[in-house]
């Protein structure tokens, strides 16, 4: 699927202008609705953006400054295919790991029982049978990496290894432990080595540096644990034990960098004359597989449901591939017809208890999909 882009400096042709009226007043509406301060969009078809650019206000503040193109978003779960999922693609291009390794490899605690079925691929997509999610935060003595870690191996499983599909930021977290291993190098060097630098994602990092701050979206104002302002740190509590690093949530990005990344996948692991990943290595991982209990998922990815209520809408293909963050983000790329569509939101802001990005993302999607898919 897609087009291998040509050997030249630019990452797309052109700009292409179309009227994107539609779409783009269903977020404004949302802004007017509050369900978010701003947001960020970026969109392309084919060679061409057709949309990069802001919408609305970094906060509620009086004086807030107005969401550009440049401004910076905690993509939460975006972080789990903007960097665990491509890394394990590249290391398993490399061969230096492989989808069936079991975690036993790894973890002496995973040698015995149901434990020791368990391998790389039931992390990525999620049929581990480890527990969702651990708020560690509200645990005495659980403040560290090492802590962390330790827990997760010793936990029993809540299900057999895949029995059933259940999103665990667990699993992610152990595969950014298990990165550091096979490699010996820090994960935050790695994004940056294999893709962010090449892909000329500059604004994409993990503990964004005190100058960028002011041009970052504040999330949640944090009430139980930190009680502050969260602006310019990872929002997701156990990310933030973590040093602002995992591979669950942490990363930092804008929609033009994140349409960049993608833009590798659309053209076959081609970007700017040069192959990063191979053909073989996406199709296998954003292929939709055949998991239990009617899951999405691929490898490391999420897809539009096919149930007829997913956020993505209706209208995309069924090879399209992409995921959904916490805060208010979004990624759907469709290989067939040529398309990304990127919605960075901070609709955590001030609160978490907000209503209404389910439906904002529905209808964002369908608007803007009818529009390109039936050009």
């Amino acid at each position: 699927f897609g087009i291998n882009i040509k050997k030249n400096s630019k990452i797309f042709e052109s700009s292409l202008q179309l009227d994107l009226a539609e779409p783009i007043s269903i977020i404004e509406k949302a802004i007017e609705n509050q369900v978010f301060p701003g947001a960020q969009i970026f969109i392309s078809k084919g060679e061409n953006i057709l949309y990069n650019n802001g919408l609305g206000k970094l906060s509620y503040d009086i004086n807030a400054k107005n969401v550009s193109s440049k401004t910076i978003y905690d993509v939460a779960s975006l972080t789990k295919i903007l960097a665990t999922t491509p890394i394990i693609m590249k290391l398993v291009q490399k061969k230096q790991i492989g989808l069936n390794y079991p975690l036993s490899d790894f973890y002496p605690e995973f040698s015995k029982g149901e434990k020791k079925k368990i391998t790389i691929e039931h992390l990525l997509t999620h049929t581990s049978g480890l527990k969702p999610y651990i708020e560690f935060y509200k645990m005495d003595g659980y403040d560290n990496r090492d802590e962390i870690i330790n827990y997760i191996v010793n936990e029993e499983l809540q299900y057999n290894p895949k029995e059933k599909v259940v999103y665990s930021d667990l699993g992610m977290i152990l595969l950014y432990d298990i990165i550091e291993k096979v490699t010996n190098t820090s994960f935050e060097r790695l994004t940056k080595r294999y893709f962010y630098n090449p892909l000329k994602m500059h604004s994409t990092s993990f503990n964004p540096s005190k100058n960028s701050r002011l041009n970052i979206a504040p999330t949640e104002f944090d009430e139980k644990f930190r009680k502050r302002l969260l602006k310019g740190e990872v929002h997701d509590e156990n990310a933030y034990l973590l040093g602002g690093v995992s591979g669950h949530a942490g990363l930092f990005s804008t929609a033009e960098d994140i349409g960049n990344f993608s833009k590798l996948f659309i053209n076959n692991g081609v970007f700017l004359g040069r192959r990063y990943l191979k053909t073989n290595i996406i199709r296998k991982f954003t292929k939709r597989v055949n998991y239990p209990n009617g899951s999405d998922r691929t490898i490391g990815w999420d897809t539009p449901s096919r149930r007829g209520d997913s956020s993505a809408g209706d209208y995309f293909s069924y090879s399209t591939f992409g995921h959904l963050g916490f805060t208010g983000t979004s990624l759907w790329i469709d290989p067939d017809n040529d398309i990304i569509v990127v919605l960075l939101t901070n609709r955590v802001h001030p609160s978490r208890n907000k209503k209404g990005i389910y439906k904002v993302r529905r209808d964002f999607h369908n608007s803007l999909a009818k529009l390109l898919i039936n050009d």
